[in-house]
């Protein structure tokens, strides 16, 4: 990967400020739960942790965090709930941590079954459990990303619930990242809608390359940045080849300058689309940002 020159500053405030989610208790990382608890108190406390957002806990394994919470240190908590996983370990987990004073829980995660694009089935089975200053976050696939999100924008709009969307961009396997075409579609399509949407697996890089099982591509953080910018100017919600051009551009040097280049107005409009990304190794991407000067050494803005 290729450096750029810091003389002209780090990126503007606000484009890398609470943009990953610590998921270290996910693939392919894997990490305990009393190793991931202590590591991710440590990022936090120190200067990069203005970068790291909440603590990304599996619903079913909530019984083991009690002994590692303290009043002193609390935690922001997500509780994930997976496709497949047991509707019930959610509704479990919220009245169990509910009121500790060690753990916050900012909101929860749910995935539409595969195939669907109709949220409301979903979301009124958690609605009743979550609070008004908790945020839903809807996974959906690959099938009709914009009728996904269309549903989505109207549930926002109508003040039912404080939702946004969900899409995985990598895994454990080759086939777990999506198709070029089928991203730039959900982010074209969640650009258009004005729904926010957190991206989940994959996106361990600063920039697109084969970094993934097998020598797989899996797409970059400032290549996303690029693509929501780039979406803007869509015709409904339609992916344009400028979009795709931006997933697949592997240049580091021009990515990273363009990042740094951003006026407030312009993070403003990316971070209302990109609102954070899911990674079982924070400190990886936080890295190559620092090398290609996104974020400066010391984790702090001039």
């Amino acid at each position: 990967m290729g450096n750029v020159s810091t003389d002209h500053g780090a990126a503007p405030t606000g484009l890398v400020d609470l943009l990953i989610d610590d998921a270290a208790l996910f693939p392919p990382g894997l990490a305990p739960l009393s190793e991931a608890v202590p590591a991710h108190r440590r990022i936090r406390a120190s200067a990069l942790g203005r970068y790291v957002g909440p603590f990304l806990l599996p619903a079913a394994g909530w019984t083991e965090l009690p002994p590692l919470l303290d009043d002193e240190a609390p935690l922001n908590l997500v509780l994930i709930s997976r496709r497949g996983d047991d509707g019930g370990d959610l509704a479990g987990a919220l009245h169990g941590l509910a009121g500790r004073q060690g753990a916050h829980i900012t909101g929860v995660e749910v995935a539409l079954p595969a195939g669907v694009t109709d949220p409301h089935p979903t979301l009124d089975a958690v609605e009743s459990l979550v609070t008004t200053h908790q945020t839903v976050t809807v996974e959906i696939d690959g099938t009709d990303p914009d009728a996904a999100l269309a549903a989505l924008a109207r549930i926002r709009h109508s003040g039912e619930l404080a939702v946004r969307g969900k899409f995985r961009t990598g895994g454990t396997r080759p086939q777990d990242s999506p198709a070029v075409g089928v991203l730039a579609e959900v982010i074209a399509a969640a650009t258009g809608r004005h729904v926010p949407v957190k991206f989940t697996a994959g996106l361990h890089h600063a920039v697109t390359g084969n970094h993934g099982p097998g020598g797989s591509v899996q797409y970059g953080v400032l290549n996303v940045i690029r693509a929501v910018r780039r979406a803007a100017g869509a015709v409904d919600g339609a992916p344009s080849r400028r979009v795709i051009e931006a997933l697949l551009d592997d240049d580091p040097d021009a990515l990273a300058a363009e990042a740094i280049s951003l006026s407030g107005e312009e993070v403003r409009a990316v971070r209302s689309v990109f609102t954070s990304f899911g990674c079982c190794g924070v400190l990886e991407p936080l890295a190559e940002l620092t090398t290609l000067g996104v974020i400066t050494p010391h984790g702090r803005l001039p």
